[in-house]
């Protein structure tokens, strides 16, 4: 179950930056992004990163193939 979130996190994560980041290159804004769209961001990769860390530990220890 606990695998399964990280997996989860990180897929989230992954696709939220994606989504925030080809929103913001089809828009082309003319001024900086503004303090909302730099937190969903910042979130989004900590999700990523989270995921990543934690599926990481979580298969430390399992049997290789």
């Amino acid at each position: 179950m606990s695998l399964r979130l990280a997996y989860g996190a990180l897929s989230l994560g992954l696709m939220g930056l994606g989504t925030l980041l080809v929103w913001l290159g089809l828009r082309r804004p003319a001024r900086p992004v503004g303090v909302s769209t730099r937190i969903a961001l910042s979130l989004a990769a900590l999700a990523a990163l989270a995921g990543a860390v934690v599926a990481v530990i979580l298969e430390a220890p399992a049997e290789p193939w």
